[in-house]
């Protein structure tokens, strides 16, 4: 059974960069994402999903400032497979302003 964890306590970059990578051989299932800007201007944020091969655009939201955002997800879960490259990337406007936490378990 997978335990419930922490897999991602970060800010986002300005330049693109991962968020969430599992290494080799882990499989993570993300449940919960909270992106949050602490800056005193709005904050455009783009999420990706990386399958390994192909980067494909998740969200993208202008976020206010000082707001919170949580992705609504519906059924079992984001599977980010560490074994085919898969992995979680984002950026933003202004580099260390915007606060991203990723809640899930590892299989």
């Amino acid at each position: 059974m997978a335990t419930p964890t922490l897999l991602a306590h970060t800010q986002i970059p300005a330049t693109k960069g991962d968020i969430y990578a599992p290494t080799s051989g882990v499989v993570g299932v993300v449940h919960n994402i909270m992106v949050h800007n602490t800056n005193t201007t709005d904050e455009d944020v783009q999420i990706y999903i990386t399958d390994g091969t192909t980067e494909y655009k998740f969200y993208y939201i202008t976020l206010p400032a000082n707001d919170t955002f949580v992705p609504d997800f519906r059924g079992e879960g984001l599977v980010i497979n560490g074994t085919n490259g898969a992995k979680i990337t984002a950026v933003t406007t202004t580099a260390a302003k915007v606060n991203i936490t990723l809640h899930g378990s590892v299989l």
